[in-house]
């Protein structure tokens, strides 16, 4: 309810309860569900149902469709991109080089060189201290596993014969 006196300020009550937007009453279909008389019952065609069914049906499968191709299309354009990508760092890496003196070139080789030395050298150390670490986990995590095992199976024979 609305109340507006002569004064500066204007006022609203609402109903306790009510919720901005919502009417009481209303169904979907626009129909009070308080007035009985305006409820209209829904009487459809089988053959009408079918129809739409299979309408709807012949939809969904031109929309998967259009998904798949679209999905191949976007998959087709990633593809391209990533060549693209590849070709250009190609193009930029020979240019560096066709621009490299050659002291700059050996010093690279050089380089590539010692690091594939390195991990020649340092790989079967590491590899081999891995192994280590990971069969002693493997080893203290297998013995509780069996523990627990153990101890659930016993738990599970004492209730069956406990009935």
């Amino acid at each position: 309810m609305w109340v507006y006196n002569n004064s500066e300020s204007m006022q609203h009550h609402g109903i306790m309860g009510m919720r901005w937007g919502v009417r009481k009453g209303v169904k979907k279909e626009g129909t009070n569900s308080n007035n009985k008389k305006n409820v209209q019952k829904k009487v459809e065609d089988p053959k009408a149902a079918a129809n739409a069914k299979q309408k709807q049906i012949q939809k969904m499968s031109s929309t998967r469709s259009a998904m798949n191709a679209a999905r191949e299309i976007t998959n087709q354009g990633r593809t391209i991109n990533k060549e693209v990508a590849k070709a250009k760092a190609q193009q930029k890496a020979s240019e560096d080089i066709k621009n490299m003196s050659d002291s700059e070139l050996q010093a690279i080789v050089n380089r590539k060189a010692l690091e594939q030395r390195y991990i020649d050298v340092v790989s079967p150390e590491m590899v081999s201290k891995g192994h280590v670490n990971v069969d002693r986990v493997l080893n203290v995590v297998g013995g509780s596993l069996a523990i627990g095992t153990s101890a659930t199976a016993l738990a599970l024979s004492i209730q069956q014969l406990r009935g």
